[in-house]
C-alpha cells in the first residue's frame, strides 16, 4: 500500500513492481484514487489461505476503486489459494472473495498475467468503462482438490467465473480461461451507474473470430 501511494504521488516513477524470482505472501490489498499507475507482477503473489485472518466481508483480494489509467501486468502469477475457500463453501459458509475487482474506475489495461486458483471470480468489474484485457491466462486447478488431507470427497471450485463485466466499452482478446462456471460473462449495470448504466460496446475476439455486443441489459443474456 505504501508503494502504491508512492507511485501515485511520483512525478517520474509510477510503477509498483513485484520482482521476478521472489514470492510474496499477502492478505487483502484495497486501494482507491489511483491515477496512471502500473502494477507489474513478475514474481509470485500468493494470498494466504488462513481464512480466519481475513477481515469480515472481504470482497476481493485486490480491490481497486475510484481509479483511472490503471495497468495490471507482468510475467508472474497471482495465486488466490482457493482450495480452503472452496472447502469452506461446502460447509455452508460461502464468503469467498474475488481475486481482482475494479469498481467505479476507467481506462483499465490488463495483460500477460497468470491468475491461478481464485476463491471466486478471477476478474470482476463493477461500474467501469474503457477496459482492455489480452493475453491473460486464468486457471482453476480442480485436480488439486482430490484426495488431499484425506478429505472424504471431491471439492469442486464452484462459481469461479473468469471475467465478469459490468462495463461500457471493453475489448478482450487472446485470453485462455479454464474454470468452473462462466468464462466471460456480461453483467447488467445499475441504472444509476457512474460509468456504466448499461453494459455495452463490447468486443470479444479469439481464435474462432469475434463477437461484438452493442448493448447487454438483460442479466439472462
Amino acid at each position: 500500500l505504501k508503494a502504491l501511494s508512492a507511485a501515485n504521488a511520483s512525478s517520474f516513477d509510477r510503477t509498483v513492481q513485484f520482482p521476478e524470482g521472489k514470492h510474496y505472501f499477502m492478505y487483502v490489498v484495497a486501494a482507491s484514487y489511483l491515477n496512471d499507475v502500473t502494477i507489474q507482477i513478475d514474481g509470485i503473489l500468493r494470498y494466504s489461505d488462513e481464512i480466519k485472518r481475513y477481515p469480515a466481508e472481504t470482497s476481493a483480494l485486490i480491490h481497486i476503486s475510484e481509479s483511472h489509467g490503471i495497468t495490471l501486468t507482468g510475467k508472474g502469477k497471482i495465486d488466490g489459494q482457493g482450495l480452503n475457500w472452496w472447502r469452506r463453501c461446502y460447509t455452508g459458509v460461502d464468503d469467498r472473495p474475488d481475486m481482482v475487482t475494479f469498481q467505479y474506475s476507467t481506462n483499465i489495461l490488463i495483460y500477460d498475467l497468470f491468475l491461478y486458483s481464485s476463491p471466486k471470480y478471477s476478474l470482476n468489474f463493477k461500474d467501469c468503462a474503457h477496459v482492455t484485457i489480452h493475453d491473460v491466462t486464468i486457471y482453476i486447478n480442480s485436480s488439486v482438490t482430490r484426495g488431499l488431507d484425506d478429505h472424504p470427497s471431491v471439492t469442486y471450485a464452484l462459481n469461479t467465473d473468469g471475467m465478469d463485466l459490468a462495463v461500457f466499452n471493453a475489448t478482450l482478446y487472446n485470453n485462455v480461461i479454464t474454470n468452473y462456471d462462466d468464462g466471460i460473462v456480461v453483467k447488467p449495470c445499475r441504472s444509476d451507474g457512474r460509468y456504466c448504466t448499461c453494459a455495452g460496446k463490447l468486443l470479444f475476439q479469439g481464435t474462432s473470430g469475434c463477437v461484438t455486443c452493442v448493448c447487454m441489459c438483460n442479466p439472462h443474456l
